[in-house]
């Protein structure tokens, strides 16, 4: 036993000897992470393991500690721009942010980060949630539920917790929901006050009554909203999971054009987290048995799970399907026909 640890103490000295040929300085193994040790070259920090393998090249200006701001990963600073790496060395948020605040604080899973001097979100995969585009935004709930306030120079509008702008940035003010008059919210344009309902569509009125001015609706957002429609009828979406399922995040398309959808699975003592997202223009068929299911060719699914009782999500594996729960309504050959024709709508729009 003496002679494995005198070898493994002249290895590791060896190492070290031969590392501090290469770099400036190495610090100590394992103060950030267990067999690896802090290399700095030019003012620049790094990692190397026990074998002297860099694991980490020294680029970065600072390093964190890992799992300060999310389990595994570590903020690292270059220049004047913050960005994370993981556990294995891997830049996963590439640092291109003036400022990342802590996951959680505005919505489960966000992070609010600033670039350009705009503020925006991403979520725990590194993913752009919301495109920094807002001089600044206000917390969720302050003027309903999922709601929150964004400004871009002096007008303002809302994001809701799915990341979609719900009113774009052109209004002075927004005021509370009149719950007892027009089931509205009022909003300021210029000297103009107008009545928005929860969709954040305009209400305008005609002979004292109020109606809803027809506005076209796109064929993809009605694509969506059948889907939320089969999403929220269900407590079960994939047999692969056990547990009741709730959803995190509802069905949308974020500016890259990816499908995207959020649940989570509660057991009766503890929760996981699933995230499913594809290409929503690379859907090869849509078919439905018990569940309705968008197929595609190749494995464009991307599929992201938590561990048990935790909020971060990570990838877990590429698959052909998305299984978006099991509809209520008892003619669905008719409501899947209608899904198709919506489908291929879109797709002709699109293109």
């Amino acid at each position: 036993m003496m002679k494995l640890i005198l070898f493994y103490s002249l290895s590791l000295a060896v190492i070290t000897s031969f590392s501090q040929s290469i770099y400036d300085t190495v610090d100590s193994f394992g103060v950030y992470k267990a067999d690896w040790a802090s290399v700095h070259k030019d003012g620049k920090i790094g990692f190397i393991d026990k074998n002297g393998y860099e694991i980490v090249t020294p680029i970065y200006d600072l390093i964190l500690d890992f799992s300060d701001f999310k389990k595994e990963w570590a903020m690292v600073r270059k220049g004047s721009l913050y960005g994370f790496i993981d556990s294995f060395g891997k830049s996963v948020v590439a640092p291109v942010y003036q400022r990342i605040d802590y996951f959680n604080e505005y919505n489960i899973g966000w992070a609010k980060v600033q670039k350009n001097r705009k503020f925006g979100f991403i979520d725990t995969v590194g993913k752009e949630i919301v495109k920094p585009n807002y001089d600044k935004i206000e917390a969720f709930g302050e003027v309903k539920k999922n709601w929150a306030i964004v400004h871009v120079r002096k007008k303002i509008g809302v994001i809701n917790t799915s990341g979609v702008e719900v009113l774009p940035p052109i209004y002075d003010k927004i005021f509370d929901y009149d719950s007892e008059n027009c089931l509205c919210f009022l909003v300021k344009k210029g000297e103009e006050q107008i009545k928005i309902d929860e969709n954040g569509l305009e209400i305008k009125e005609r002979n004292t009554e109020l109606e809803i001015p027809k506005k076209t609706i796109s064929a993809r957002d009605m694509f969506i909203k059948k889907l939320n429609l089969v999403l929220s009828t269900t407590s079960k979406m994939d047999w692969k999971f056990d547990g009741t399922m709730t959803i995190d995040t509802p069905l949308h398309v974020d500016n890259s054009g990816f499908l995207s959808v959020t649940v989570r699975y509660k057991t009766d003592t503890t929760f996981y987290r699933v995230r499913m997202e594809a290409p929503i223009n690379k859907i090869s068929s849509i078919d439905m048995d018990i569940f309705l299911i968008l197929f595609y060719k190749d494995n464009d699914v991307s599929v992201y799970v938590s561990d048990f009782g935790d909020e971060n999500l990570r990838f877990k594996e590429k698959i052909q399907m998305l299984l978006l729960g099991e509809p209520s309504s008892q003619d669905n050959k008719e409501l899947l026909k209608e899904i198709k024709d919506l489908y291929k709508s879109q797709l002709e729009i699109d293109n």
